[in-house]
């Protein structure tokens, strides 16, 4: 069996699908084919972490915006990591 990998994009429609509420999660997974309802709870925590580092970030004005992109960046690497050994 071998691991799914999902571009950026198909995360990100999975998470705007989810975050509109017109469809259920087993229809998100059909529509995208994904297999494991966990992808889609990593990837809505990964949204939820980048929505929190830019609320702090606006709040406090002590984090550059480079260090926001910075924390996002180890954030995308860190779900793929997670996501790609989610599928071994």
């Amino acid at each position: 069996m071998g691991k799914n990998v999902y571009s950026s994009e198909v995360k990100w429609a999975v998470v705007k699908d989810k975050l509109s509420g017109k469809l259920t999660t087993k229809e998100i997974m059909e529509k995208y084919g994904i297999k494991n309802e966990s992808q889609i709870k990593t990837w809505m925590k990964w949204y939820a972490l980048t929505n929190i580092i830019d609320l702090i970030s606006r709040s406090i004005n002590n984090i550059p915006m480079d260090m926001v992109q910075i924390l996002r960046v180890r954030m995308i690497r860190e779900n793929d990591k997670v996501t790609s050994e989610d599928g071994k």
